[in-house]
């Protein structure tokens, strides 16, 4: 999977990503209980933003640029920005509101995937560095 991204385009992934959690969060008057009531809007929150960590995280070891010195502690910055002004966004949406539980299920959302990110990161050095491979 990583061999098939050049390095300029790491970025697009998470760009792609949070452009639709944008577009999700602008549909006026959206609850997830129309769709699954049976599942609590805090897990989709959280579940949303598990990607947006792990795409965040990704494009940084790609290309980390300026975010080399500290890329963990990047993808977390950045993801947890935008949740964060993602959130307040909804506020001048129609029907929708501001919810500092929703934010903190994305702000959740971001760490967990971030940390699968360096789950997938060990075990993929992992595999290449097995003695068990040659």
């Amino acid at each position: 999977m990583i061999h098939m991204f050049k390095k300029h385009h790491a970025w697009l992934l998470p760009a792609l990503y949070a452009l639709l959690l944008l577009a999700l969060s602008s549909i006026p008057n959206f609850s997830t209980d129309d769709i699954t009531p049976a599942v609590s809007d805090k897990f989709w929150h959280t579940a949303g933003y598990m990607p947006l960590g792990f795409l965040l995280y990704f494009a940084i070891d790609l290309h980390p640029g300026a975010f080399a010195a500290l890329p963990g502690f990047s993808a977390l910055f950045l993801g947890i920005g935008y949740g964060t002004l993602n959130e307040l966004y909804q506020y001048f949406v129609p029907g929708r509101a501001v919810d500092m539980n929703d934010l903190a299920c994305n702000i959740a959302g971001v760490i967990i995937g971030t940390m699968l990110y360096l789950v997938f990161q060990k075990m993929r050095l992992a595999k290449i560095k097995s003695p068990y491979d040659r």
